[in-house]
């Protein structure tokens, strides 16, 4: 009678670690990003309507959408460039540094040019942050990785979507430009607290 046993089973190992310090690292990023974005996605449109008229909500949302594109196109080539992190801190900064100008005015001109920035910082955010993930997680554990991944970013986005408006209608819209503000800016020290470890393959490693 033979036993056939399973080769991973029997050495022990359940493979790579998937919650390495980089990675935990990168989710500080991740809600940095989700929470500046999201907190006034809802919110800015609003805020523009009761200062700028029936036309200014549509403006604002069209600058960051627009932004977006743009930012998203330009993004693989300025990784190329310079790298991941400063990349993606650069980021972090665009979407953070203008949001408190809004608290200051209501002028279209100022809630226009803050949409352009922060939705060129959201793009650059995504699409660095996004292949820095990637690199970060382990081929064999991919979709472990990404389910993360998608919670981390996903769950404060669905919370910040209607807490953003509610806000900014029971305690101010300076209390909402504030807290979108600080998340992503506070974010930025993740990103340069260590050089993140980017895997190439087993047993090799380049940083980021």
């Amino acid at each position: 009678m033979t036993t056939t046993i399973d080769s991973a089973a029997g050495s022990g190992c359940a493979g790579p670690p998937l919650l390495t310090r980089a990675l935990l690292l990168r989710f500080v990023s991740l809600l940095g990003t989700s929470i500046g974005f999201n907190l006034l996605l809802s919110a800015v449109p609003l805020y523009a309507q009761e200062s700028g008229g029936e036309h200014a909500a549509g403006l604002a949302t069209g600058a960051l959408m627009l932004a977006t594109v743009v930012g998203e196109l330009a993004t693989p080539w300025l990784t190329t460039r310079f790298g991941y992190r400063p990349v993606l801190a650069a980021g972090l900064v665009l979407l953070g540094a203008p949001t408190p100008v809004l608290a200051w005015t209501g002028g279209m001109a100022a809630v226009v040019t803050v949409c352009l920035l922060r939705g060129l910082g959201f793009a650059v955010a995504l699409v660095a942050g996004g292949a820095l993930t990637a690199a970060l997680i382990p081929a064999e554990r991919r979709g472990e990785g990404l389910a993360l991944v998608g919670l981390v970013s996903g769950l404060p986005a669905l919370a910040c979507l209607p807490l953003g408006v509610w806000l900014g209608q029971h305690l101010g819209w300076g209390w909402v430009f504030a807290i979108g503000a600080a998340a992503p800016l506070a974010a930025v020290a993740s990103v340069q607290l260590r050089r993140a470890v980017v895997l190439v393959s087993p047993g090799r490693a380049a940083r980021a």
